[in-house]
């Protein structure tokens, strides 16, 4: 009986603390210390980007206002594309188009910028920086771990796309590359050379094989 009494003394679940000079005793169960120890891990897996966009560890404001969205992506692409034209209706499209794999990543896109801006700047209006600062936020996204990383180059060459090529509209140009679009009216003389061949370098055979 001695025995079996030790025994379940030893097994009982005992957890120490330190209160002024004196140590206290209190039991602890093991349901207690797993759910304990299972939301400290889980607080420090929340840091973790991938984590965060699974368990939607982020505010959902971006998704629900529109204007502040498109706010937050105009600003970054002048940012990244400095001098862009705004004027474009489709400015953003891209950003909103379901083709692009981008689209239900954006409201986690768009909270990081804030986030940073918060970090930086004690704010999170990363539309109302200057460019200088927004670069500033653009590059610390940049330099995030590999996940954030990805989704800052993939938020930069659509912003990149959607200001040189203006995906949605055939007929815009880009005056910063000097393209002016889709023919508005130039004449045959203004877009060929009037005697191409007189550019091109005479053939060795009638074939244009050298054997």
């Amino acid at each position: 009986m001695d025995d079996i009494m030790k025994t379940q003394e030893q097994n009982r679940p005992v957890s120490v603390s330190r209160t002024g000079s004196m140590f206290n005793t209190e039991l602890v169960s093991r349901r207690t210390v797993v759910k304990t120890m299972g939301a400290a891990f889980l607080l420090t897996m929340i840091g973790c980007s991938p984590v965060k966009f699974i368990v939607g560890a982020y505010s959902k404001r971006y998704e629900d206002d529109r204007v502040l969205a498109d706010a937050f992506l105009t600003a970054f692409v002048e940012a990244v594309v400095p001098g862009v034209d705004t004027s474009d209706k489709d400015f953003t499209r891209m950003f909103r188009d379901d083709y692009y794999p981008f689209v239900k990543f954006r409201a986690f896109f768009l909270n990081d910028l804030a986030s940073r801006t918060t970090d930086r700047f004690h704010h999170d209006r990363f539309h109302k920086l200057t460019i200088a600062e927004r670069t500033m936020i653009i590059q610390d996204g940049l330099k995030a771990d590999a996940t954030v990383q990805r989704l800052y180059r993939g938020a930069i060459l659509m912003a990149q796309v959607s200001a040189y090529t203006s995906p949605y509209n055939d007929e815009r140009g880009c005056a910063l590359i000097d393209f002016h679009g889709s023919n508005t009216g130039f004449t045959p003389e203004e877009m060929f050379y009037a005697s191409p061949q007189t550019f091109m370098a005479k053939e060795i055979t009638q074939t244009g094989n050298p054997w």
